[in-house]
């Protein structure tokens, strides 16, 4: 099947960008013809050129005529549908907001995938779909990749700020007092080399705890770590086996804002003492 892919951006290695990245090489290791669409190219780009996957700033350009569109943010989307009369579409959503991630509707769209199920159920009543028009597909670490590599320590040392915003300037200083109380070094991404930024495989088993969500917070989880799934606005709490389904339904992210969420309202500094109670797993 030859199948054109759309993105709003191929730059940064961020979290659609590399879904597109991972999808495209699924796709061309089992033999199929793949091709990416996107009006903003960059690093994420370069990736799939080396793979032998073409990469184009306009839909028309593609080397062939595909037989699906595997769509991704609006704007992008419609410009492939409209450079195809006839080709039907699938489409990909990754979240309600911003605008860009709003999914259209179109009647060449014949299925909806959404990345959790709160986001296929909030589709499914917002565009009037049938059940059997939407599908859930969660997101995924890739395991080979991210293979649970760390020793844990006799007690917490170092945490980190992964994906969410959580980059945003002023969130470290924020949050930075809870962790100091019980002896954490608080770090962000900021503090990774740019190895560390292309393989955060191997940089996040450095790290006792994670804050994350969505799929920084998988990552994560597959390297070892603690994870407290947070973004720069809220924190919902420890990812556990027993709340794994139901923090998966919402894609592991916090639902809502929470004013809060700072040192002094000792949210954070409660969950780490929880977490400093707690007997570490034996190797």
């Amino acid at each position: 099947m030859r199948i054109l892919i759309t993105n709003h951006s191929l730059a940064a290695r961020a979290g659609t960008e590399l879904v597109v990245y991972e999808i495209a090489r699924g796709l061309q290791l089992r033999g199929h013809e793949v091709a990416a669409y996107s009006s903003s190219l960059g690093e994420v780009a370069e990736l799939l050129s080396a793979s032998s996957i073409p990469v184009l700033t306009q839909p028309d350009a593609c080397p062939f005529k595909p037989d699906l569109i595997h769509a991704q943010h609006h704007l992008d989307a419609m410009t492939a549908l409209l450079a195809f009369p006839g080709t039907p579409a699938v489409y990909h959503i990754h979240g309600g907001v911003p605008w860009v991630e709003r999914p259209p509707v179109h009647p060449r769209i014949l299925h909806y995938i959404a990345m959790c199920q709160d986001l296929a159920d909030c589709t499914r009543i917002n565009l009037g779909l049938e059940e059997d028009q939407i599908t859930t597909v969660p997101n995924w670490v890739d395991t080979h990749r991210f293979q649970g590599t760390r020793t844990p320590s006799a007690r917490p040392e170092r945490a980190l700020l992964f994906g969410g915003g959580l980059g945003e300037p002023g969130v470290a200083a924020k949050l930075r007092p809870a962790f100091e109380q019980h002896q954490i070094r608080l770090e962000t991404t900021a503090d990774w080399t740019e190895t560390d930024r292309r393989t955060p495989e191997l940089a996040l088993p450095r790290y006792d705890i994670v804050l994350g969500s969505g799929r920084s917070a998988l990552e994560a989880m597959a390297s070892g770590c603690a994870v407290v799934i947070a973004n720069y606005q809220s924190c919902v709490g420890w990812a556990r086996a027993n709340n794994f389904l139901t923090l998966q339904h919402q894609n592991f992210s916090p639902k809502r804002a929470d004013p809060g969420f700072d040192a002094p309202s000792c949210r954070v500094v409660l969950l780490l003492t929880t977490l400093k109670r707690q007997k570490r797993p034996q190797k």
